[in-house]
């Protein structure tokens, strides 16, 4: 079977589950799982399954889905001692429901107050699966990818062994408003990194290995494409549906007259904003000048720049992974630093006879 999409059951800052401030869920002793910190008070289901239970305070609401796979997903940190405050159940043990169906209605501003934490875990119940975390450091929407469940082998009696080998092709129409940029190809890269499988994207006749940051910003796609998946390896089914569920995701949602604006009495020079958020500000303008910062042209032995190059990318990667934690600009960045066809690049330059610094910029 192909591996299960779970989708964010409220808005919220994805985190790893170790930023719980609950042993029991940090360490996992429930199983794997990411943390949500919510932006809203409805509780929606994760994916398409039957309400297997729910506690009698609404708290905590799990749900199983066709195959076995159980998740719970349990609103903030000791909010059992609220005892039903705060809460509204919208359904019932037993019941089945669709992804996106709303299950649960809390009131932020109590739990703020009153529970220890708003951190929400969201963990995988049970053998069988094992869950690839696919959002982490960033804000998401409701019904949002931000996870897949991956069938283990011999999950059902008989089960054969995934084929290592096994190799899948599908179509998928991109719905991101502003096509395949930075961030969601920075996405769609951290979904494939604990999967075992290599997955290629094909757009006309250009083609791009979805691991690579570069090579899928070079595809061009914008939305309304239609991009061919080819997914080969153990996990072959889990990646095709972790990023066909990426791509057609309305990730980011253009911002409603995002045009140039008038400008009244232009003066010669002056310049049309584009509105990049509602609402208006007042400030000094300043003009931003960079400077072309010299690289030196000789090199020495191959494999002193090597080290080099390497060194700086560690440098760097340690930096972009603490700023990562609170901007998915910064995870994006970080995702290109570390793309492996980039270094394969920049050894190729060095293998030429190019220094380091020269290398890396004429990748």
């Amino acid at each position: 079977m192909t591996g299960i999409i779970v989708f964010a059951p409220f808005a919220a800052w994805c985190g790893p589950l170790g930023e719980v401030p609950d042993e029991a869920f940090a360490q996992g002793m429930l199983g794997e799982g990411i943390a949500l910190d919510p932006l809203e008070g409805t509780l929606r289901a994760p994916f398409a399954g039957d309400v297997s239970a729910i506690a009698g305070t609404g708290h905590a609401v799990t749900i199983r889905h066709e195959s076995g796979a159980e998740v719970l997903v349990h609103v903030g940190i000791d909010t059992i001692r609220l005892g039903g405050r705060g809460f509204t159940c919208l359904t019932r043990a037993g019941a089945h429901v669709a992804a996106g169906e709303e299950l649960l209605k809390f009131d932020l501003d109590l739990l703020a107050r009153e529970a220890r934490s708003l951190m929400s875990p969201l963990v995988l119940l049970g053998d069988g699966f094992r869950l690839a975390a696919c959002a982490q450091g960033r804000a998401v929407q409701s019904g949002e990818p931000v996870a897949t469940l991956i069938p283990l082998a011999g999950i059902r009696a008989g089960a054969a062994e995934p084929c290592a080998d096994r190799a899948i092709e599908g179509l998928a129409v991109l719905a991101l408003a502003n096509g395949l940029h930075a961030r969601p190809a920075a996405r769609i890269a951290a979904a494939l990194r604990p999967l075992d499988a290599e997955v290629e994207l094909r757009l006309e006749a250009r083609s791009a290995n979805a691991r690579s940051i570069t090579a899928l910003l070079k595809l061009d796609a914008r939305r309304g494409d239609g991009v061919r998946i080819a997914a080969r390896g153990r996990d072959a089914d889990a990646a095709m549906a972790a990023v066909r569920a990426l791509l057609e995701s309305e990730e980011e949602k253009a911002i409603e007259g995002n045009r140039p604006m008038p400008v009244p009495n232009a003066v010669a020079g002056a310049l049309a904003g584009v509105r990049a958020a509602p609402g208006g500000a007042l400030g000094a303008a300043f003009l931003l000048a960079t400077r072309d910062l010299e690289v030196p042209p000789s090199a020495g032995p191959a494999k002193q720049e090597r080290d080099a190059i390497h060194g700086a990318i560690a440098a760097l990667a340690t930096r972009l992974q603490q700023l990562s934690r609170e901007s998915e600009i910064a995870g994006a960045h970080l995702a290109i630093l570390t793309d492996p066809d980039m270094q394969r690049a920049a050894e190729e330059h060095i293998a030429a006879g190019e220094s380091a610094a020269v290398a890396w910029r004429a990748v």
